[in-house]
């Protein structure tokens, strides 16, 4: 750009730019015998020097002038810079030399955090749990939840809040089954968990707050007889079970069918009169239905008796609080009555808001082979043995 000060000295400059801000500039360009545009005049005045050096290489910095209307609106001056290393006095300044100070303190940080999770969190290698001591139960639940949070290396588990799909029907069940993968040593913090799983408030005192769903695990896993990544791969692989653990397999298939009947029971509630709340007779009741009827059938006859509710609400008026207490016991008489009468029953398909769980999944599929009978036939011995043998398998001794 061509210098338009050159007949004028250092004073004579400071001069028209300290006037430039209160005055107009066409008077001062004819003053000063400049040849440029009033709008162009303020892009060719020099930077400002801050009388400072630079931190990194003691060049001197500058910062380029302010317009007009930030002048009259009193902003803050511009920001610092070297012309030669192009450091900026700024929290996020991009040059080389503080690129790499801020790494240095994030390797640091992530160095101190490894190391307070490690000494917070680490499991000691004899309290893990045995494999071969689990029941049939744990197995599965351990089973559904590394095949779809392990990671590449075979060692790490994403956390719960990065599941694709939920990991079981409901929150209430997904609480139990993780709670026993914490409190039997199964899990243990990754120190490559982030400020969102664990956020450590005092590393001196270790105190910090832990959220669960977000928090990167280690699995924690022995086996008698097989080597970690030998023991993993035989988890991974859904169990079949044995001539004394069918018992077992219909508990496991009828309490993840009670949790699919009270998800749709959740949906239904809160799509027609607002929040929903299961206690102790809704879990009896799903229990009950779950031996006499399949999911798909169950959730014909959570369909049809929450209408009934709906209908008798706007012709009484009735508070939503009370329709919704007065909906399990409907379907408990709905089906009571269907029993009684011999109804035919149609299953309806899965609804599009209660997606299958992965345990459900990995269970009724994996372990079952009963992809589509799962949901709409009801849980029995009968049905898991007949299931075994269309499927050419034998029971295990």
């Amino acid at each position: 750009m061509k210098n338009i000060f050159e007949h004028l000295n250092k004073d004579q400059i400071e001069d028209l730019i300290n006037r430039y801000y209160t005055e107009k500039a066409m008077d001062l360009i004819e003053e000063f015998n400049l040849e440029v545009s009033p709008s162009s005049l303020k892009k060719h005045f020099p930077p400002e020097d801050v009388g400072r050096p630079c931190p990194h290489c003691s060049t001197g910095l500058y910062r380029k002038r302010l317009t007009k209307s930030e002048f009259q609106y009193r902003s803050e001056p511009k920001k610092a810079y070297c012309p030669n290393c192009h450091h900026i006095e700024s929290e996020n300044c991009p040059c080389t030399h503080c690129e790499l100070h801020r790494f240095r303190i994030r390797e640091e940080e992530k160095k101190l955090r490894a190391e307070y999770i490690k000494n917070k969190y680490t499991i000691d290698p004899v309290n893990y749990p045995v494999y071969e001591d689990l029941s049939y139960k744990e197995k599965i639940i351990l089973g559904a939840y590394i095949r779809e949070g392990m990671l590449e290396n075979f060692r790490e588990i994403k956390p719960l809040n990065d599941f694709l799909t939920k990991f079981t029907p409901t929150k209430i069940l997904e609480e139990q089954y993780f709670s026993f993968l914490q409190n039997h040593n199964f899990l243990e913090v990754s120190h490559h968990t982030d400020d969102n799983g664990l956020m450590i408030l005092d590393l001196e005192a270790k105190e910090d707050i832990l959220f669960e769903d977000y928090c990167r695990y280690n699995l924690c896993i022995k086996s008698r007889s097989l080597a970690t990544d030998k023991l993993i791969q035989q988890i991974l692989i859904p169990i079949k079970p044995t001539e004394d653990e069918l018992e077992n397999a219909l508990l496991l298939w009828q309490e993840l069918a009670v949790h699919e009947c009270i998800d749709y029971y959740w949906v239904t509630i809160e799509r027609l009169f607002g929040k929903a709340r299961v206690g102790e007779k809704t879990l009896t009741v799903f229990s009950d239905l779950v031996r006499k009827f399949s999911v798909g059938q169950i959730y014909n006859i959570i369909y049809s008796s929450s209408n009934y509710v709906l209908r008798w609400q706007r012709e009484k008026g009735t508070p939503n609080y009370r329709a919704v207490n007065s909906l399990i016991g409907n379907i408990q008489s709905f089906a009571e009555k269907a029993i009684i009468n011999k109804y035919t029953l149609k299953p309806f398909r899965r609804d599009f808001n209660c997606q299958q769980s992965i345990m459900s999944k990995y269970f009724l599929e994996g372990v079952l082979n009963l992809p589509e009978a799962g949901f709409n036939t009801v849980p029995s011995l009968e049905k898991i043995k007949d299931s075994r043998s269309q499927n050419g398998d034998k029971l295990d001794e």
